[in-house]
């Protein structure tokens, strides 16, 4: 009995392909109209996720322009600034 409770509680090693398969299952039982809505809400749900994700690169961008620039105020040097931050070099020199 024990070993059947435990199955409700299986860790997948990767969770991500048993969730696509599940909702690839799930699809195929909607209308055609019902699935054309899922398929937009879905395209809309990951143009969001994408839109903050760039949002957050692009802030870390400007953070660390912003980083860059006071370290060079303090009279660091592009090389010491690189190996510190730990970027390119043609980064700082961007900057």
């Amino acid at each position: 009995m024990k070993n059947m409770e435990r199955m409700g509680t299986i860790e997948f090693k990767n969770q991500e392909v048993f969730e696509r398969l599940w909702n690839l299952s799930n699809c195929s039982m909607l209308s055609i109209e019902e699935r054309r809505k899922y398929e937009r809400s879905l395209k809309g749900y990951r143009d969001y996720v994408n839109q903050l994700d760039f949002a957050k690169a692009e802030g870390r961008a400007e953070e660390r322009s912003f980083m860059i620039s006071m370290l060079k105020k303090k009279g660091m040097s592009d090389e010491e600034i690189a190996y510190y931050l730990d970027i390119d070099i043609e980064e700082v020199k961007s900057v």
